[in-house]
């Protein structure tokens, strides 16, 4: 979009918001940010934890989870499927176990109802890219980002398996792990000269 208000000669059709793209890939629906705390509760008075009895029916709490799970869709991947990372994550924690099996129980739900977490949607993307089941480009560009998720690294890597793929970050500490991320999969780095 950038460059188009800039003055330069962009197709329309060659413009592309990162989530439109995963919705032609991943055509199940996200699970809406509104829904995943009401999932918790019912997976929380479903499974009843012991280790969450105190503070399961606070609604903070149930805010507090779902914005684990984000922050845990933004780690590296470190295995195959988002429980087995959870579990991985969580070994040896306190109340891991506990907090992997309602993960689990709240991503059923959640596909029961037809929608599929972040993570699961831009992972599907990514394996439709490599398996070259997308429209194929020679460039990509990516702008407009202050940092990448674990599964939009994973997306950005898969786009480069077939195209040129070039994406900006601003120099700010909070986009240090999205670049380490990008580094660590092969990716160069160029910043601008003073």
């Amino acid at each position: 979009h950038r460059l188009a208000r800039e003055g330069r000669l962009v197709r329309p059709s060659a413009i592309q918001t990162m989530a439109g793209f995963v919705d032609q890939l991943a055509p199940e629906p996200q699970l809406p940010a509104e829904i995943l705390p009401l999932l918790i509760r019912r997976a929380l008075d479903e499974l009843a934890p012991a280790a969450f009895s105190a503070v399961r029916d606070l609604p903070g709490f149930h805010r507090a989870v779902a914005g684990v799970w984000q922050e845990f869709s933004a780690s590296p991947p470190a295995v195959d499927t988002p429980a087995e990372e959870l579990e991985e994550l969580l070994a040896g924690c306190r109340y891991g176990e506990e907090f992997a099996a309602l993960y689990s129980h709240v991503r059923t739900q959640a596909r029961g109802l037809g929608y599929s977490l972040r993570l699961e949607r831009l992972r599907r993307a990514a394996d439709r890219v490599r398996r070259k089941e997308s429209p194929a480009a020679s460039q990509v560009l990516i702008d407009g980002f202050f940092t990448f998720s674990a599964g939009e690294v994973e997306l950005l890597d898969a786009l480069a398996s077939g195209s040129r793929v070039t994406a900006t970050l601003p120099q700010w500490a909070g986009a240090g792990r999205a670049r380490e991320m990008l580094i660590d999969r092969g990716f160069g780095e160029q910043r601008p000269s003073a």
